[in-house]
C-alpha cells in the first residue's frame, strides 16, 4: 500500500504566484508537500535581500531575468528539496557578494 505513495507520472501544481510547476521524477508525498513551503521560504529570503526582480542569466550575453521566472524554470534539474535549496542558496550568495549584481540592481532604482 505505502509503496504507491510516490508518483511516477508528471505532476502539475501551482506555486503562490499561480505558475504551474512540473515534476517528472519519482517523488515521495512528503517532498511534494514540502515544495510549496520551500518556495515560500525562498521568496521570503529574496524579499529580505530586496532582490526579487534581479537575477543575471546568461542568454546571448547577460540579461536581467525575474527571479520568479527563474524559480519556475528548472533548467532540466530536479525540483527536489536539496536541489532547489542549493540552487537558490548559490543565487542569493552571488547577489550578496557580486559588485556587478549590486550596481546593476541599484541602477534600476
Amino acid at each position: 500500500m505505502l509503496e504507491n505513495i510516490g508518483e511516477k507520472e508528471t505532476i502539475e501544481y501551482k506555486d503562490e504566484l499561480g505558475e504551474t510547476l512540473l515534476h517528472t521524477k519519482q517523488t515521495n508525498a512528503y517532498t511534494m508537500m514540502q515544495m510549496e513551503q520551500l518556495i515560500d521560504l525562498i521568496f521570503e529570503s529574496l524579499s529580505d535581500l530586496n532582490v526579487q526582480i534581479l537575477y543575471l542569466h546568461k542568454v546571448e550575453g547577460y540579461t536581467l531575468k525575474e527571479v520568479s521566472e527563474e524559480l519556475t524554470s528548472n533548467n532540466g534539474s530536479s525540483l527536489s528539496y536539496p536541489a532547489v535549496r542549493k540552487r537558490y542558496s548559490r543565487m542569493i550568495k552571488d547577489i550578496k557578494e557580486n559588485d556587478d549584481f549590486q550596481s546593476i540592481y541599484q541602477s534600476l532604482f
